[in-house]
């Protein structure tokens, strides 16, 4: 069998059991491994399997990952996702849509603690959505925020796919992190832009929030009930 041959078996293999909802990352190892072995046989592919597990396995620099899903994790349970969320809220109080916005800015600030887009929309969405809801925000500005916010844990360090990306192609993980700061920070500036817009086109689709509401929740402001930025 040629390479060509091998190729197109390997991605009709992983398309196939993609389609069959295979878990991902099963269906690109059987499809690799299927590809190796036709090529070179069935102890090469053996080998390679073992050599590059235990490669993986034992790579010093992914051990961080564990780590950032289990902060992210702890900040969940803590309920530092809601604190966020709240805080945020209070910014933007004075804005249509600032619920909104709020999401996307707790995104940012929640993916700086996990590294994880699906741990930032799974832990914003859990507070944001029922809210949004609440205020009568429509479905597809609520739910297209919390998605669209889950992707700034991509950039914002330290992400898990800048580790992986970094270990993969020997790349400075420090240097990656340093380059995400801007495209990240650009990143929220322009989800809350487009928010502005959408609610200036679409009216019904946001309505405005009451920052008060708000500030009751956050955990400064039941400390310090009397403060001054909180009576504004």
């Amino acid at each position: 069998m040629t390479e060509i041959e091998a190729t197109v078996l390997v991605v009709t293999l992983l398309l196939a059991m993609m389609a069959l909802s295979v878990p991902i990352g099963a269906a690109m190892a059987l499809s690799a491994f299927t590809g190796i072995a036709m090529l070179y046989g069935t102890g090469t592919a053996f080998f390679m399997v073992g050599e590059v597990s235990m490669e993986v396995g034992f790579n010093y620099e992914l051990c961080i990952i564990p780590l950032f899903i289990l902060m992210g994790n702890l900040a969940t349970k803590a309920g530092m996702s809601a604190d966020l969320y709240q805080g945020c809220a209070r910014l933007f109080g004075g804005l249509k849509g600032a619920l909104a916005m709020a999401t996307i800015l707790a995104c940012g600030c929640f993916a700086a603690v996990s590294g994880s887009s699906l741990a930032t929309a799974t832990a914003l969405g859990q507070v944001s959505l029922p809210e949004m809801k609440k205020h009568n925000y429509s479905d597809s500005l609520a739910t297209g925020c919390v998605a669209a916010g889950g992707t700034i844990g991509v950039l914002i360090p330290p992400s898990i796919i800048l580790v992986i990306y970094g270990v993969l192609t020997e790349t400075s993980i420090t240097d990656l992190f340093v380059a995400a700061v801007i495209p990240g920070f650009m990143q929220i500036v322009i989800y809350a832009l487009t928010i502005a817009i959408i609610v200036r086109v679409w009216p019904k689709s946001a309505a405005w929030a009451r920052p008060q509401a708000f500030a009751r929740n956050w955990p400064p402001c039941r400390r310090f009930p009397a403060c001054s930025f909180c009576s504004r």
